[in-house]
Formats: C-alpha cells, structure tokens, sequence
C-alpha cells in the first residue's frame, strides 16, 4: 500500500517538476517492485485460496457421506448411540460418578398414530413440517438477536435441526455449531427426506430426564406404548419440549400446562393431518 502510494505520487509530480535521473531510476525500479510483489501476492493467495478450497470441499465430501452412511446403514432402530445421548451419560457420570440411567426404545413410524405427527409438526414446526427446508434463516437470527440482548436462551430449531444436532453434533451452545447444525440439516432433507427424517426424530428425540424416544416416554409416563397414546396423552408428550428435564407430565409445571392449552389452540387450525404416504412420497431416491 505504501509502495504503491508512493508510486502514484511521483507520476502526479513527473509533470509539474523536472525531476532529477536518479529520481526517475528509482521510480522505474520501484514500480517493477511493486509489480512483482503484486504478482507474488496475488500466487501465494492463489495457492491459500486452492488449499482451503480443496480442504472445504473435502470437509463438505466428509458430511455427505456421513449422512448418506447413517441412513443406509444406521436404521432409526439402531439410533440409540447417539453422540446426544453418549454427551448426556459423560455428564451424568462426571456429575454423580455413576452411570446414568437411560431408557430408549424403538418403533417404526408405521406404528405411530398420525395425531402425534400433527402435534409433532404443529408443536416444533408451526405446521410446516412438509413444506420447509429443515430451517427459517428469519427464525434463527431472531432468535440470535434475543440470545445477544440477555433474553432466555433458544435455538429456533427445526425438526430437521433438532435431529441433525442430536445425530451429528454432541457440542454445547454456540454460534459456529448452529452454521454446521444448519449444514447437516440442509443435508438432511437433501438425502432423508421426510418420512426418515420424522421416523429418526420420534426415535431419538430427549422427553425426559434419561428418557429418548416417544416410545420410552409413552411406557414410563403412561405404562403402555405409542401405538395406544390418547389425542391428551400425545399432547402432554409433545409439550414436554424443548426443555422435558423441567417440564413433563411428571412435574406439570405452569410453563407446561400453558403450552398444553396453546398447542391445543392452534391444533385446530391444521385439521389436515400428516400422511405416512406423503412423507413417503417425498423421499429422495438416493
């Protein structure tokens, strides 16, 4: 920047002033100077500029292939070693020195009432499951904006997010995890699709202090299975969301019963219910 000012100075004063040989010597010499550290600058950015390229396009290579792993051969009913849940028994152990206790079980999608599906979509998606991308980008920088002014802590996740962060990202709370959650939920929805997506997150989705899937959470809260849950019982599942350690069926705490009733409220407005087949049909064939 120096080099190249000066440069310019002596080209303003070359026509007002009969400037000295030595002067113009030395202006010739610094402009072959600064030419040559242009073209240096311009190689070595070149080769930095390749080698991240090469080093983003490896890490983006890397994340696909996870994910198409995962659905080929990681069946929703296998997804019970997540790095969520494997984060939650480090802590538990480093908390209380014992191992924790985890209930999980499995259920296919087929098996799960599509009131759940609705209030799944209306609760954590605003009825909007089939129609998004995985993410609002609208949702998530206000929801960054209340974090910055102090306001209570949210994360504006999706369906789709909430799964990507439990499957792929066993990190806490903060700005760079959200731009890879949001990689690895563009790419679900890329590669899964809906039905494998919903089926996953039903699967592996926290309800409880210990308690992964509506499947466990339907036999300890209810002491029977999803395929028998009530329209009340599925509500009170579902509201148990985003923070289910505080409040459940178990704790009823106002927070809890408040979201019952607006959940409740807004159902009404999506009668259309959620098919297995219209998930089903919006599966990449991949």
């Amino acid at each position: 920047m120096f080099f190249s000012a000066l440069k310019g100075a002596f080209h303003l004063l070359d026509p007002w002033f009969r400037l000295p040989k030595w002067v113009k010597v030395f202006r010739v010499t610094l402009e072959v100077a600064v030419l040559l550290a242009q073209l240096w600058v311009m190689y070595l950015l070149g080769t930095v500029g390749m080698i991240l390229e090469g080093i983003l396009v490896g890490l983006w290579l890397v994340t696909v292939f996870h994910v198409l792993y995962v659905r080929r051969h990681v069946p929703p009913q296998k997804l019970y070693s997540t790095p969520y849940i494997r984060k939650y028994r480090r802590q538990c152990r480093q908390t209380t020195g014992a191992e924790p206790r985890v209930e999980w079980e499995s259920v296919s999608i087929e098996k799960v009432s599509p009131n759940l599906i609705t209030l799944v979509d209306v609760s954590e998606a605003g009825g909007c499951f089939m129609l998004d991308r995985g993410f609002k980008a609208r949702y998530i920088m206000g929801s960054y904006y209340r974090n910055r002014k102090g306001d209570t802590l949210s994360g504006a996740s999706s369906v789709s997010q909430q799964l990507a962060k439990n499957l792929f990202l066993p990190f806490n709370r903060q700005v760079w995890r959200k731009v890879v959650e949001i990689h690895y939920t563009a790419l679900l929805v890329w590669l899964w699709g809906k039905k494998r997506i919903m089926e996953s997150y039903i699967n592996v989705v926290e309800l409880g202090q210990g308690i992964f899937g509506f499947q466990a959470a339907s036999k300890h809260y209810f002491h029977h299975g999803v395929e028998q849950l009530t329209d009340e019982e599925a509500l009170m599942l579902v509201c148990t969301l985003p923070a289910p350690r505080r409040h459940n069926p178990e704790t009823m705490t106002p927070f809890y019963v408040n979201k019952m009733s607006r959940v409740k409220n807004v159902l009404q407005y999506f009668a259309p219910q959620i098919s297995i087949a219209s998930m089903r049909a919006a599966t990449p064939d991949v």
